[in-house]
C-alpha cells in the first residue's frame, strides 16, 4: 500500500518491478485488496496501450494511515527503550553480522 500511495496511478507492471515481484503475484495481491476495498484498478490507454492503474480507495486510505500511525507508535516506544543501549546493540548486530558473514563472501561495506 506504501508504493501505491508513493506513487499515484502506478501500473501493475512499475508495482511488480519495484517490489521486486512477479506479475502474477503482484495481480493476486491486488485482487485480494481489490476485493477487500482497499485498492481501486482503473484502465487507462497510454501510448495506445491498454494500462491498468491502482490508486487507494477512501477505504484503503483509512487503513494506511491507521498501519501507519501504529508503526510509529511502536518505533517512539522501541527508541525510548532502546535509549542508552545503543552500543549493545549495535554489538548484538554486529554478532549477528558475523554469523551471517562467516564462511560467506559476503561485505556490507
Amino acid at each position: 500500500m506504501d508504493t501505491i500511495v508513493r506513487s499515484p496511478e502506478i501500473t501493475q507492471i512499475e508495482l511488480a518491478r519495484l517490489l521486486c515481484k512477479g506479475r502474477a503475484h503482484i495481480t493476486q495481491m491486488l485482487s485480494s485488496l481489490e476485493s477487500k476495498g482497499f485498492v481501486e484498478r482503473t484502465q487507462s490507454i497510454k501510448n495506445s496501450r491498454h494500462v491498468r492503474y491502482t490508486v487507494l480507495t477512501p477505504s484503503g486510505t483509512k487503513i494506511y494511515n491507521f498501519i501507519c500511525d501504529k508503526i510509529e507508535e511502536n518505533f517512539e516506544q522501541m527508541s525510548v527503550y532502546l535509549e542508552g543501549k545503543e552500543a549493545l546493540l549495535m554489538e548484538i548486530l554486529d554478532g549477528i553480522k558475523n554469523i551471517i558473514t562467516k564462511g560467506e563472501n559476503i561485505s556490507f561495506e
